[in-house]
């Protein structure tokens, strides 16, 4: 509102009342005495050469959908001047946010093993990136609801075994493929924990249970595909 005449006597405050209810004798009421130095205001661009100072007061933790009244006085040493009245208004309750920006949902990245991230973790690791919402329609968006899944596994089981002689330890190292894809080289006597790890650093193989058995040269890894 703009600043009232003072009468002769300097406006020093303002008191601001809002209440459910434009009789302000009933529902509920609240009230505020400002002071007229620290009422946030700004000037109107001149129209009719009358340049004058607007005041503001952000009345906070409202509840949506209900509707309030509004008046204010300004007040000086001989009292509370008249109110002034507002039209009735309502906040308009808050509604979903909209669709990601640029209506394209998720993006899903892999990431590059580097020296801070180990060739495991890279390969069970995903980057999931989106932009916000282009309008959070009347609340600021508190979280955010990130839902995942895997198709269903392959329900196989493997059997590893050293092709050696009979009696004649085993030497050396060993690779596994699997749909294309070979693991780094493997020592002969590589525990089960060695070869899950190794398996799981392909691309195609998403989980696996390894058990080993026997002793050299007769080894044998059982690999369980979750």
């Amino acid at each position: 509102m703009a600043s009232p005449d003072d009468k002769g006597s300097i406006v020093s405050s303002y008191f601001v009342e809002w209440s459910t209810t434009d009789s302000f004798q009933i529902g509920t009421i609240y009230n505020a005495t400002l002071s007229a130095d620290s009422v946030s205001s700004y000037r109107l661009p001149s129209y009719n050469e009358v340049d004058e100072v607007f005041n503001y007061y952000l009345i906070e933790d409202l509840i949506p959908g209900i509707g309030y009244f509004v008046r204010i006085a300004a007040m000086n040493e001989a009292g509370i001047g008249p109110s002034s009245h507002s039209t009735p208004l309502s906040l308009a309750p808050g509604s979903k946010p909209t669709d990601l920006e640029d209506q394209n949902g998720v993006t899903i990245t892999t990431i590059a093993a580097d020296a801070s991230v180990s060739v495991m973790k890279s390969s069970s690791t995903l980057r999931v990136s989106w932009r916000v919402p282009f309008r959070s329609n009347g609340f600021d968006i508190s979280n955010y609801m990130l839902e995942y899944w895997v198709y269903s596994g392959v329900s196989e089981v493997q059997e590893i075994v050293l092709q050696s002689s009979i009696g004649s330890p085993a030497l050396g190292t060993f690779t596994l493929s699997y749909g294309g894809e070979k693991t780094d080289s493997l020592r002969i006597d590589s525990s089960a924990d060695d070869v899950k790890s190794s398996l799981e650093s392909l691309s195609n193989i998403r989980s696996v249970r390894v058990w080993r058995s026997g002793t050299n040269p007769e080894y044998k890894w059982t690999v369980t595909f979750v």
